[in-house]
């Protein structure tokens, strides 16, 4: 497995960390308040970013060769982490809604 995370480069990782964002936002939706909505969905976004990223390092890996590119690999995965799991939160809410319709 730590072959497996050592061998993503900076857009594969990002189309990983992408993928468990997105998978990890579905249960954001359920949250009543809708600016915690986003605030669960983007703070998700950066803890997949960073566990994911350091993980070798938890494998057991040495940390002096992650700790100097952590500050560009990082915030790359965050971004598209965000975009995806805010995309998902954004989906579901409109699904909700439009299941729902207000009555008059």
């Amino acid at each position: 497995m730590l072959n497996l995370i050592n061998s993503l480069g900076i857009g594969s990782g990002a189309l990983v960390v992408m993928f468990l964002s997105a998978l990890m936002a579905f249960p954001v939706y359920r949250v009543n308040a809708r600016p915690l909505r986003y605030i669960a969905a983007v703070a998700i976004a950066f803890f997949v970013a960073f566990v994911f990223y350091w993980l070798p390092v938890f494998l057991g890996a040495d940390a002096s060769e992650f700790s100097g590119w952590s500050f560009i690999v990082v915030p790359v995965w965050f971004v598209a982490g965000a975009f995806s799991a805010a995309a998902v939160t954004r989906i579901l809410e409109g699904r909700s809604v439009s299941q729902h319709p207000k009555h008059s």
